[in-house]
């Protein structure tokens, strides 16, 4: 890829325009955590196909109260005489706020009768019209704003919530900003558990091994894979077997209009806030040595090619031999002459063909497909739901044992999806857009920057993956891979199907996660219909529930990034008063204007070192380099510092270190 900037002065020109015409814009505002935003122009405005394209960057002293995702007017600024701008971008003030997207907001009561969001895409200090009640400094309170004719923002209290930098007045307050809804009540599990499953033909699949593989702490088993080898010993049948849960939720009932709000089940560390009643749920899921109802797909496979003969979808029984976990079968598969206590010799052999078949089928893809190979580390705080403490934090890798699953539900994922097409039945189809070129021109110039080197042309998935394996092996690498995820667009559903760019498919749909996700459970009760004859969903209805369960999945993510950071803080705090636990390594990912944000990978959280807390004055070299006045040690992006864990600020969600020594 070659360097280049479009600029402002470049657009104007293009757009037949003279230098000095800014046009007024309205559209959407997304706002940093350091209080400068971009603007994005709605398909109504005057300008939109002149704009459609662009970021338009909005300085801290122009936003005017404004906060993330309210509908504005911006008036385009003229670049400032003597400066670069024009070469920068185009830049706006923000002269009306048209809709809030947000008039009620969870906020901490701080003293002065301020208050903070939690939320920090909504950065904003926010004063008090009223009185706060029985809420005392410290509390999490909801607040719903105040129209008014002052430059102040204001609100009123609507409810206390619980004291901030506690578990459970946290996670509460993350439930009520992020509007996530409560558990079901006892009265609904007892509804729930009276429903018994819809009559179907089935195939017969319980005489067949069968295992499940989930995490240690997984609260629902909706996947179970089962193999049989057939008498040739060179082929085998992997049965990759859901949960049939539209058997049980049939559309437009009580539980699929409750399941439909909550959209998926939001799983907060803890507190698990499930899609369906606790009680069905464990009806529904495949336990081990059970007898349970299926939707299944059935996949004829050359054992030693990986090579697919046919396949086909059916509805079953099954009955799981194994309740199995990714932490023991690595340990298999790590050392398979040591059986795992419980385990005997057909269960390791099914294991091991399993192995090798999903192995297989990995290569396969990866040549035919090229997958964008993002191999990030998750960093996960584990939380007792019962005693309501903290035990610690993992750091999950994804090995050989995750991959026997993974590779079964993309298969079984594709296979639907292109059923969906080749029979024309509407569906709703995961999708992932190419990156926009300007996105990948801004990476490019990013790392370049930083790092001192191009990452070349990324507008393949090819070029990517080479970009990807060429990085060094370091603690830079996921900052590297972080930032570059960042300039992908998300992931989301449409009703469709459409390249899904990470994962090199174009028919692709979610189907093998039921029992948590609604996507799915339309998908399965789509099919249903279709097999049993009945009235089918249109293309429009999938439309809808396209935008609306996007719009879901993305807002639990938040809830979760949220609850998962402010209780890595708790951690920290734990740390903090034990002696000697509170030293960490940490990689340079950020120098601001008077901070250093530093990546601190064992505990998948972003500290801040403050300028007025490093050892000395510091000189900025550039925008990736401070240098000491002292004696010239440098500190930049990419480098590593030992740190001393030094202040807790839960107002703002941060943690303060200082270089250690």
């Amino acid at each position: 890829m070659k360097k280049r900037k479009k600029t402002f002065r470049s657009r104007e020109k293009k757009r037949g325009k003279s230098f000095g015409d800014y046009p007024i814009l309205i559209g959407s505002v997304s706002i940093s955590g350091s209080g400068f935003g971009f603007f994005s122009v709605n398909e109504t405005s005057e300008f939109y196909e002149d704009w459609k394209n662009q970021d338009i960057f909005i300085p801290v002293k122009y936003i005017n109260n404004a906060m993330s995702g309210d509908i504005v007017k911006v008036q385009l600024l003229p670049p400032r005489p003597g400066t670069d701008d024009a070469q920068k971008g185009p830049a706006g003030e923000i002269i009306e706020i048209i809709k809030r997207k947000h008039d009620k907001m969870v906020v901490e009561l701080l003293p002065g009768g301020k208050v903070r969001p939690l939320n920090k895409k909504l950065n904003a200090e926010i004063s008090l019209a009223k009185g706060k009640g029985d809420a005392r400094n410290g509390d999490w309170v909801e607040i719903k704003l105040i129209e008014n004719n002052s430059n102040e923002l204001l609100g009123k209290v609507v409810r206390t919530l619980g004291v901030a930098g506690t578990i459970q007045g946290d996670l509460d307050a993350v439930c009520a900003e992020f509007e996530l809804l409560p558990p079901y009540t006892e009265e609904e599990n007892i509804s729930a558990a009276q429903i018994t499953p819809r009559e179907i033909a089935r195939q017969d699949f319980t005489d067949v091994y069968t295992v499940t593989i989930d995490p240690f702490d997984a609260k629902d088993f909706d996947d179970a894979l089962s193999l049989k080898v057939l008498d040739d010993g060179k082929t085998a049948e992997i049965g990759i077997h859901i949960s049939d849960v539209a058997s049980y939720i049939t559309p437009k009932s009580e539980f699929d209009s409750k399941a439909y709000q909550r959209g998926f089940t939001a799983y907060l560390p803890g507190r698990t806030l499930p899609m369906l009643p606790a009680a069905l749920t464990k009806a529904i899921s495949l336990q081990e040595n059970q007898v349970s109802c299926t939707h299944t797909i059935v996949v004829k496979i050359d054992i030693n090619t990986g090579e697919i003969l046919n396949y086909q979808r059916c509805h079953g029984l099954i009955k799981v031999d194994k309740r199995l976990d990714y932490d023991t079968v690595q340990k298999f598969l790590d050392n398979p002459n040591e059986l795992p206590e419980t385990w005997d010799n057909k269960l390791a052999e099914n294991i091991t063909i399993l192995t090798k078949i999903t192995t297989l089928l990995r290569k396969k893809r990866q040549k035919e497909e090229d997958f964008l190979d993002l191999a990030i580390p998750e960093v996960r705080i584990i939380c007792d739901e019962n005693s309501d403490t903290i035990k610690g934090i993992v750091k999950k890798e994804q090995k050989p044992a995750d991959f026997i699953i993974e590779e079964c539900m993309l298969l079984a994922n594709s296979i639907v999806g292109k059923e969906l097409i080749d029979k024309g039945i509407s569906g709703l189809y995961r999708v992932h857009p190419m990156a926009d070129e300007e996105k990948l021109m801004e990476f490019a110039e990013t790392i370049h920057d930083i790092f001192g080197f191009y990452p070349g042309d990324l507008s393949t998935r090819e070029n990517c993956n080479k970009f990807i394996k060429n990085l060094p092996d370091n603690e830079v690498k996921p900052i590297i891979l972080n930032l570059f995820l960042r300039s992908l667009p998300r992931a989301s559903y449409k009703e469709e199907a459409s390249l899904h760019f990470g994962l090199g498919k174009l028919k692709y749909v979610h189907f093998t996660s039921p029992i948590r996700r609604y996507t799915d459970l339309v998908v399965h009760q789509q099919l249903w219909n279709y097999d049993t004859n009945q009235r089918l969903k249109t293309k429009n209805s999938f439309a809808k529930l396209a935008t609306y369960l996007s719009d879901k999945e993305e807002n639990n993510d938040n809830a979760y990034f949220t609850a998962s950071d402010r209780l890595k803080l708790r951690y920290l705090e734990e740390q903090l008063q034990e002696r000697g636990s509170n030293f960490y390594s940490g990689v340079v990912s950020k120098i601001g204007s008077n901070s250093i944000s530093v990546e601190i990978g064992e505990i998948g959280l972003i500290g801040v070192i403050r300028f007025e807390d490093l050892p000395g004055y510091f000189e900025r070299i550039n925008n990736a380099t401070l240098q000491s006045v002292r004696n010239g040690k440098t500190i930049r992006i990419g480098g590593n510092l030992k740190l001393r864990l030094y202040e807790i600020d839960f107002g703002r969600g941060i943690a303060y270190f200082k270089i250690a020594g």
